[in-house]
């Protein structure tokens, strides 16, 4: 290790070569001695000071739930260097500090020293979370020598899971009269004799079920219709989740996204528990995230997929509000025509893209509901005593009826504020609505 020299070990040379001047013009011995300490003081430090050997250990969860609040137990081993260290224990975002820090300072004399550091924290939002090294920096005794800095390798990973909502059966009414067979022909089983709507003709469709009757009412420019019946295997849903910037109004922790995704996994293990077969689409692409779509299962293997997948999903930064439905989903909807349930926050900026967006689906869905996730609440925790959120609610209020009566031709809206409607309330409400 290649050692500097820095003005505090000058400044102790100095002293040592002045006690020396005088010692020589004084001729004295007791002067003659002075001269020694300085230098053996500088001599011990300089042969003391090696680069600094540490170890850490951190006792981490691995999993958590939002809202969960532990201890994190770090072991410090320093077996050489003399001075001072400070290092960065593991600490992520959208986590708090409850008790204690992890940007700890400990000394180290001559000896061997163990410490044992604890501080306390608490998750505020799901995600996964890594920390890869510890950062230390180095400071030797009486600053002899140039502070140091170093990394200490330190695999922490966390996954924090949303609370979710366990919903009881009973009390709660869901339309679900054909679940056999289990093992369909398709995924949604075959065609029974049983009527269910009359829609727009898409490509695959059996020529047999064209209403030429309707086709011929509707105008000789319109789209062939045809009979669309109902399904002898199990009933699909999709969970259609809006990721741009409405659904950021409020918080990093708390948001329209973070309800919209709680009240996803939510309903997914009550309609799984249902048997029904569930899906989630997410209409925009994360970085570094290959599908966007997960195809309609059912069984708890279903719901560990469906919850690693909505753990990465973030809200897209200033990206114009463009929905575009990718072929994966396309298909997957062709072929299952499920009931979507499209979670999203209704502004103006989105209600054309939204509109666009639903016409397209509605020829592959058996029922649209677009769930309008308000922040109202939300603005109101961050800024109780804000009276000017009152008006900018009564206003949003009254322009969202307007919004609403545009999207009501193509698809059912619910408004639904996450503060003031539990999640059992509102996944009851639409319940009703499936198909």
């Amino acid at each position: 290790m290649e050692k500097s020299w820095t003005k505090s070990l000058l400044g102790f040379l100095a002293i040592a070569a002045s006690f020396a001047v005088v010692a020589f013009l004084s001729g004295s011995l007791e002067a003659a001695l002075l001269v020694i300490f300085p230098l053996l003081y500088v001599g011990i430090m300089y042969i003391l000071d090696e680069e600094g050997s540490i170890q850490v250990s951190v006792d981490f969860p691995t999993k958590l739930n939002v809202g969960d609040e532990f201890e994190v137990n770090a072991h410090v081993s320093i077996s050489r260097g003399a001075g001072i260290f400070l290092l960065e224990l593991p600490y992520f975002d959208f986590f708090k500090l409850l008790d204690g820090s992890n940007v700890r300072v400990v000394f180290k004399g001559v000896r061997h020293r163990n410490y044992d550091l604890t501080y306390k924290m608490q998750a505020l939002r799901r995600g996964s979370f890594e920390w890869k090294e510890i950062k230390y920096t180095y400071n030797p005794t009486m600053g002899i020598l140039n502070t140091r800095e170093g990394k200490i390798p330190c695999a922490v990973k966390v996954e924090v899971l949303p609370r979710i909502e366990i919903l009881r059966k009973k009390g709660l009414r869901i339309r679900s009269t054909r679940l056999n067979p289990r093992n369909a022909r398709s995924r949604i089983g075959p065609a029974s004799t049983d009527f269910d709507s009359i829609r727009a003709y898409t490509p695959g469709d059996p020529y047999r079920t064209i209403n030429w009757k309707a086709t011929a009412r509707n105008s000789s420019t319109g789209p062939i219709l045809v009979n669309q019946y109902e399904r002898e295997g199990l009933h699909s849903t999709v969970f259609a989740i809006d990721n741009s910037s409405p659904m950021r109004q409020g918080t990093k922790e708390e948001n329209p996204l973070e309800s919209g995704i709680k009240l996803v996994l939510s309903f997914t293990n009550l309609l799984l528990n249902y048997q029904y077969n569930v899906g989630v689409w997410v209409m925009q692409k994360n970085r570094g995230i290959r599908r966007d779509v997960i195809m309609p299962g059912s069984g708890m293997e279903q719901y560990l997929r469906i919850r690693r997948r909505v753990m990465l999903v973030e809200t897209i930064k200033f990206v114009p509000q463009v929905y575009s439905i990718s072929r994966e989903f396309a298909s997957v909807a062709r072929e299952t025509v499920p009931s979507i349930f499209l979670l999203t926050s209704v502004v103006e900026a989105n209600v054309i893209p939204l509109k666009k967006v639903i016409k397209t689906l509605n020829t592959a869905s058996s029922n649209i509901v677009i769930v309008d996730v308000l922040p109202f609440s939300i603005f109101a925790r961050i800024s109780p005593y804000d009276i000017s959120a009152l008006y900018t609610e009564g206003f949003s209020r009254k322009a969202k009826k307007k919004m609403y009566s545009e999207l009501s031709g193509l698809a059912e809206v619910i408004p639904w504020d996450p503060g003031r409607t539990s999640y059992g309330k509102i996944i009851s409400r639409l319940t009703m609505s499936l198909r």
